[in-house]
């Protein structure tokens, strides 16, 4: 079973990721859980948290934010889990909440990209292996 839980801008201007999501979600996978973890700011969010948010960040998700921002779409990595899917745009609020810029992560020794973003600003999703 995996967590996807999907988190963002949406939940807080500053925060979000909350404290007892982010602990929550570091427990179910040092039990050996799969998580995917969605939401626009996320990384910039956990990386400018205190020392707990960047750990989770580096240690759980296996990223850090990386300069510069995204606002395009995706297209999934040749070879990656999600290769088959397709380009994708990202969601322009016209039906519900727009993204806006999204973050651009830099993936830890051994994480694998993903999705890169198609304005070649970074990586927008990184896998851990394992």
């Amino acid at each position: 079973m995996a967590a996807v839980p999907v988190s963002g801008r949406g939940v807080s201007a500053t925060r979000s990721v909350t404290t007892s999501l982010r602990d929550r979600l570091g427990a179910y996978v040092a039990a050996g859980g799969n998580l995917l973890l969605s939401g626009s700011h996320v990384a910039s969010h956990l990386a400018g948290g205190d020392a707990s948010d960047q750990a989770f960040l580096s240690t759980e998700l296996w990223t850090s934010a990386a300069p510069g921002t995204a606002s395009s779409g995706g297209t999934p990595t040749a070879g990656g889990l999600l290769d088959g899917v397709g380009a994708f745009d990202l969601h322009d609020g016209t039906t519900g909440y727009a993204v806006g810029d999204s973050d651009v992560i830099t993936g830890a020794t051994g994480a694998v990209d993903m999705v890169g973003y198609t304005d070649s600003a970074g990586p927008a999703a990184v896998h851990s292996p394992g």
